[in-house]
């Protein structure tokens, strides 16, 4: 939207204008994912199992897929090139992580979606929602989404920052 260029002209650091972005996607992101739990929970009265395990997971997508954006936007020359690869990169993780498909995956999508923070999470509210499962049972996950998000973001931190700083 030709918004970068005016907030690199100001006196905030590139971090801050970066963690601004990246937190405002994640909220948005979170608050996209409670949305959806409590149309479906209130208005159709579908089950998504332990709430606790429900909401950390929803953090743990939120952190991992904020993570693979910052990296990805980070590869791009400009806004319009961070827009159109982040939006490619989501449309390809959903492929792969199976959200086209649901929980019965085709063999070759099922040994790729684990490489996809969508396939975790996927996986993760299958088992919550049919399985019956709590946190304990899904701490595998979590831990995989917050490494993907940790490092994926540290990565496109660092490149970023190479390419705003002198």
């Amino acid at each position: 939207t030709g918004t970068l260029a005016r907030l690199l002209a100001t006196p905030a650091s590139p971090g801050a204008i970066l963690a601004g972005k990246t937190l405002s996607v994640a909220v948005l992101g979170f608050a996209g994912f409670v949305t959806v739990w409590l149309v479906t929970s209130l208005l159709f009265g579908a089950p998504w199992g332990d709430p606790v395990a429900v909401v950390a997971l929803m953090a743990a997508t939120v952190l991992a897929v904020a993570g693979v954006a910052t990296f990805v936007a980070s590869l791009a020359r400009s806004e319009r090139q961070a827009d159109a690869a982040t939006t490619v990169t989501a449309f390809v993780l959903a492929l792969l992580g199976g959200n086209f498909v649901g929980p019965n995956l085709p063999p070759l999508l099922r040994r790729l979606s684990v490489f996809t923070p969508n396939g975790w999470a996927l996986r993760s509210f299958t088992a919550l929602n049919t399985d019956a499962a709590g946190l304990r049972e899904i701490l595998t996950a979590l831990a995989v989404l917050v490494a993907m998000g940790l490092v994926f973001g540290a990565v496109g931190v660092v490149r970023v920052r190479r390419v705003m700083l002198p």
